[in-house]
């Protein structure tokens, strides 16, 4: 496997190449761009999307699961909040424990829609409910929502990302 650290606002980026199976008989192999996402220093956003480019992240807490999405990722940053760290105090606390990847409930979704919503920063994103029990520390389905204050995406309208973050482990 084939490596490089890229510096990126503060964060380390370590872009590999993998070989991935395109089929289940194996017979065929693609490589395709790997972008992982272990150092992070902020959350962002991964955006499906056919790009050839595909972004893991240790997710899980304890359990360090390798999660992978085909897209882009969209760096998001805020000084005045540190998100990293809000967000792996409340995994490793008594709710959680570090042990949660098996599916988020509720109450862990209304507290990250609070922290987005925090001084209007990302109220744009919120917790897709539907899929709660695919969702983990490090590791959370968001909706997107569209309207005339956000005007981030140019030509596409993406409805549905993957926030992320440095895993608590």
């Amino acid at each position: 496997m084939l490596q490089k650290k890229i510096f990126y606002q503060n964060t380390i980026i370590i872009v590999s190449m993998e070989v991935c199976p395109m089929n289940k008989s194996n017979t065929s192999l693609q490589t395709k761009p790997a972008v992982r996402l272990y150092e992070l220093t902020n959350m962002g956003l991964i955006i499906p999307w056919k790009t050839g480019v595909v972004y893991i992240n240790q997710v899980g807490g304890h359990v360090c699961q390798q999660r992978k999405m085909e897209g882009f990722f969209l760096p998001l940053e805020n000084e005045s909040l540190d998100y990293n760290d809000k967000l792996n105090e409340y995994f490793t606390g008594s709710q959680w424990g570090g042990w949660c990847d098996k599916g988020i409930n509720e109450q862990t979704a209304d507290y990250i829609d609070e922290l987005l919503a925090a001084k209007g920063f990302y109220s744009w994103l919120k917790v897709e409910r539907r899929k709660l029990k695919q969702s983990c520390e490090a590791w959370v389905y968001v909706k997107i929502i569209h309207n005339a204050v956000i005007e981030l995406f140019l030509n596409f309208q993406p409805k549905e990302a993957v926030l992320t973050w440095e895993n608590s482990d």
